[in-house]
C-alpha cells in the first residue's frame, strides 16, 4: 500500500487497487470459513448501538460487506438490514443467512423511504469513493428519521499522521495530479467530516479514536512486524498488549475514528 499527502484537502491518499466491487467481492472471499465469521457477534457494533438506539429500532447498514453486522444486530434484537454492491457476496449471504435482510445496491442510492430507519451503520466505506461521498451523505440523512443516529468510521489524520505529513515524510501528491486508477481510500481530518456533516443536517455527538495498534504499525516502521504479529495473534499477552496501546494511544495514533452524529 502506498500513501501520499494532499496538502491541498489535508488528507492521506492511499494507492493499492481500485476499491470497487470486483475488489471486495475477491476481499470478502477469503479463506476464512463464511458461516462461521458471519454469525460471530461484533461487540463493538453491539455495544455502541445500545448506548444511543432502544431495542426493536429499525437500523441499516450501508456497504455491510459479509453481513457480520447486520447479524449483530439482528441477534440483539434490532430490525436490521444491509446493503453492499459486491454482487457475489450478496448471493453467497442471501443463501446461507436467508433469514438476514441483505440486498445487493448502492449506497448513493438506496431503495428506501424517507426517514425509514432510526440508525445507520457506516464502517470504513464512505473514504473509498473517489469523487467524494456527497450523495452517501445525503442518502443517509434522507433515509433516517428525524433524531435518527448515524455511526461512522473513517480513517483519520491522527494526530501521528499529522505529525509525519509536516516532517514530509509522505511523498506529495497535488489535488490536480491525483489519479482514479489504482485508488483504495484516503485517511481524512476529522475537522472535513464533521463540518461536512454538520453541513448537511447532522449535529455531531461524540467522536471515539479507534484501532491504534493498526495506527501504530502502519506508520511506524520499526514497530510493524511485532506489531503486526500481535494484531493477528489471538494469544492472551498479545490481546492484552493490544487493548494497552488502544486505551493510552486512542487519540494519538489512532487508524480511524468513530464519529456518532445525530439527524437534526
Amino acid at each position: 500500500m502506498h500513501k501520499y499527502y494532499d496538502k491541498v484537502n489535508e488528507r492521506l491518499v492511499y494507492i493499492n487497487k481500485k476499491a470497487d466491487e470486483k475488489y471486495w467481492d475477491a476481499h470478502w472471499n477469503d479463506n476464512i470459513n463464511f458461516k462461521t465469521y458471519v454469525a460471530k457477534k461484533n461487540m463493538f457494533v453491539s455495544k455502541t448501538t445500545k448506548k444511543y438506539l432502544p431495542i426493536g429500532s429499525k437500523i441499516i447498514e450501508g456497504g455491510c460487506g459479509k453481513g457480520q453486522n447486520v447479524f449483530t444486530l439482528q441477534s440483539d434484537g434490532y430490525d436490521a438490514y444491509g446493503i453492499d454492491y459486491a454482487e457475489e457476496t450478496v448471493k453467497k449471504i442471501n443463501q446461507e443467512f436467508p433469514d438476514l435482510k441483505i440486498v445487493f445496491g448502492d449506497v448513493n442510492k438506496l431503495n428506501y423511504n424517507d426517514g425509514f430507519f432510526n440508525g445507520y451503520w457506516s464502517l470504513g466505506v464512505i473514504e473509498h469513493f473517489w469523487f467524494g461521498f456527497d450523495s452517501i451523505m445525503s442518502e443517509m440523512n434522507r433515509v433516517l428519521k428525524k433524531d435518527g443516529i448515524l455511526f461512522l468510521t473513517v480513517p483519520t489524520m491522527s494526530p501521528l499522521r499529522r505529525i509525519k505529513s509536516l516532517l514530509n515524510l509522505y511523498p506529495h501528491i497535488e489535488s490536480s495530479n491525483l489519479s482514479i486508477d489504482d485508488f483504495f481510500q484516503f485517511a481524512i481530518s476529522s475537522k472535513s467530516i464533521v463540518r461536512a456533516f454538520q453541513d448537511n443536517g447532522f449535529a455531531i455527538v461524540k467522536i471515539v479514536g479507534v484501532d491504534s495498534v493498526k495506527g501504530l504499525k502502519d506508520e511506524i516502521k520499526c514497530l510493524r512486524k511485532p506489531l503486526q504479529y500481535c494484531y493477528d495473534s489471538n494469544i492472551f499477552y498479545c490481546k492484552i498488549i493490544k487493548k494497552i496501546i488502544n486505551i493510552v494511544f486512542k487519540e494519538i495514533s489512532q487508524h480511524t475514528n468513530l464519529y456518532v452524529f445525530r439527524k437534526q
